[in-house]
C-alpha cells in the first residue's frame, strides 16, 4: 500500500526540449497549477527565465535580480503572476509581473537564526513554507510578508540532512525529502 523506491525502479520517458548551453545554469524551476505551460526558472546568477509554451522557449525576464547581491536559494509561483523567492541572506523578494520587477518584502525572515533555506514550496491554500538546514520549517500565511517557525527539526532526530525537496497535496498534506534518502510526511500544515 505505498511506492517502493529501489535502486533501478526507473520510469518514465523525458524529451528534450531546450538547451541553454553556457548562459545558464538552472537552480530552480516553478509552475503554477492553474497556468501549467508557464515555467519560471532561476539561474546561478540569479537571472530569472520565463516559458511560456512548457519550457520549449525561454526569455530572460530579469537579469540578476536588479543587481541583487546573492544567489536565488528557492521560488514558488502564484496563478495571478506573483513569485515569491528566498535568498541566501534570508531575504523574501517578491515579483508581480512574472519576475520582470523585484522588491524585497521582507529582511531576514527568521529573525538572525543564520540558518539558511534549503527548500520553498507552497501548499493549495498558499502558505509558504521554507525549510532549513538546521532542520527547521517556517510559514507564511501572507505571501511571504510575515513568518512563523512552526516546526524545529522537522525529522526529530540528529540527523544533519537537509531538505531537498518538498511538496504539497490538495488537502495541504506535505511530504519533504531529505539528502540522506528519507521522506517525511506532515498532516498538520507542518
Amino acid at each position: 500500500s505505498g511506492v517502493t523506491l529501489t535502486a533501478g525502479n526507473y520510469f518514465g520517458n523525458y524529451t528534450h526540449l531546450f538547451d541553454a548551453t553556457q548562459d545558464v545554469e538552472w537552480n530552480r524551476i516553478s509552475w503554477n497549477q492553474n497556468t501549467p505551460s508557464i515555467l519560471i526558472g532561476v539561474d546561478a546568477d540569479e537571472t530569472i527565465g520565463k516559458s511560456v509554451d512548457w519550457g520549449v522557449h525561454w526569455i530572460k525576464t530579469n537579469p540578476n535580480l536588479n543587481s541583487v547581491p546573492t544567489n536565488a536559494v528557492d521560488l514558488v509561483t502564484f496563478s495571478n503572476a506573483s513569485l515569491v523567492l528566498v535568498d541566501l541572506n534570508d531575504d523574501i523578494w517578491r515579483s508581480s509581473d512574472f519576475g520582470y520587477t523585484w522588491i524585497r518584502i521582507n529582511d531576514d525572515y527568521n529573525y538572525a537564526e543564520n540558518d539558511d533555506a534549503t527548500v520553498m514550496m507552497k501548499d493549495s491554500s498558499d502558505r509558504i513554507y521554507i525549510f532549513e538546514t538546521d532542520e527547521d520549517v517556517w510559514r507564511s500565511d501572507t505571501y511571504g510578508y510575515t513568518w512563523m517557525k512552526i516546526s524545529a527539526n522537522f525529522d526529530r532526530s540528529t540527523s544533519t540532512a537537509n531538505a531537498r525537496g518538498a511538496v504539497s497535496t490538495t488537502t495541504n498534506t506535505l511530504f519533504v525529502t531529505t539528502s540522506d534518502g528519507n521522506v517525511y510526511r506532515s498532516l498538520d500544515l507542518g
